[in-house]
Formats: structure tokens, C-alpha cells, sequence
């Protein structure tokens, strides 16, 4: 999913390959949150995999509460950090990158919630849950970009970022919800 926006920019963008090199930079930006969100996740999912083997059950774990608060700080970090990363570090040709990338980051946060729920899901050995919800987000994706990228260009394919991993994360937490809230 990460790629293909890339080639829609190329393919339906009136700028073209100037801006799928604007998005990518923007892009590489934003994946700061990834990696701390894969990061997170070595400590995060041993943790709560350990907690729900001692028999937790019925609810949401509250380690998931402050992973996600992690997540909003790593971004809210990040979005504080853009400006001055922009100014002093990246040269004037490449200044617009930075709107995709405060766009990405939000994608990237939506991304981080759907792995705080989806650890659920694996501890419960849900594979074909997950692979449900990451057909539904390579489908939202490609569905997107289609439509947005030729009306709106770069800023389509952000869009499109946020919004699959928005609908992802909603996705997850649906099922997760049906698992550890609503039976009791």
C-alpha cells in the first residue's frame, strides 16, 4: 500500500515524477513514526500477550491506552519537529515536501492504532481476521488513489494514507471490540 500511491502520483499527477520526489521525501519524513510504532511494538505486544495469558480477559488492557498515548506524543513530537527540520536541514526546492509529510504522520498514527488492536488479534490467533482487514485497507487504497490522486494529486495519495489506515484501525478495533467488550 505504501508504494502504490507513489505510482498514481506518477501516472494521474500534472507534475508527475517532481512530485512522487516531493511525496517521497515527505514520506520518509513521516516514517519516523513507523519506526518508533515497530519499535514500541518489541515491548507492547510481549507485554500485553504476558497480561492476557494471566487470564485477562473483557475489556481493553490499559497498556493499550498508553501505547496509543505514545503514538500521539511520537506524532505530535514529529509535527513540532517538521518546521524546523524544513528550515534548517532540507534545501528550498524540496520545501513543499512538507505538507504530505503532516498529512503521512497522521496516516502513520492511524497505522499505529490499528497495530495496538491487531495485537489482540494475534494473540487470539486471528489470522484471517487480519488478513480480512488488510484486504479491506489494499482495496480502500487502491479504490482511493484511483479517485483522488487525478482530482487532487499528491495530496490524493496522503489523503488516501490517512484514510486506509483510519479505516484499518476502525476495522480492528471493531473486531477486537466484539472479542473483549461485548462478551462477558
Amino acid at each position: 500500500m505504501s508504494n502504490s500511491d507513489r505510482y498514481f502520483i506518477d501516472r494521474y499527477d500534472l507534475n508527475g515524477t517532481k512530485e512522487v520526489g516531493l511525496y517521497g521525501l515527505g514520506s520518509q519524513l513521516a516514517m519516523v513514526i513507523f519506526l518508533v510504532v515497530v519499535s514500541m511494538n518489541s515491548a507492547y505486544q510481549p507485554y500485553l500477550f504476558k497480561k492476557m495469558a494471566e487470564g485477562f480477559r473483557g475489556k481493553i488492557h490499559k497498556t493499550t491506552g498508553w501505547y496509543i498515548l505514545a503514538c500521539i506524543a511520537t506524532v505530535g513530537a514529529m509535527l513540532i519537529a517538521l518546521p524546523f527540520l524544513f528550515r534548517f536541514f532540507i534545501g528550498s526546492s524540496y520545501q513543499n515536501a512538507i505538507s504530505y509529510a503532516y498529512i503521512l504522520c497522521s496516516g502513520y498514527f492511524m497505522w499505529g492504532i490499528y497495530n495496538a488492536f491487531q495485537a489482540y488479534l494475534i494473540y487470539l490467533n486471528r489470522g484471517r481476521t487480519i488478513i480480512i482487514i488488510s484486504a479491506i485497507g489494499m482495496i480502500c487504497s487502491l479504490a482511493l488513489n484511483f479517485t483522488l490522486v487525478p482530482r487532487m494529486g499528491a495530496d490524493g495519495a496522503a489523503i488516501t494514507s490517512v484514510i486506509t489506515y483510519s479505516v484499518m484501525a476502525v476495522a480492528c478495533f471493531l473486531f477486537v471490540r466484539k472479542f473483549f467488550i461485548l462478551q462477558k
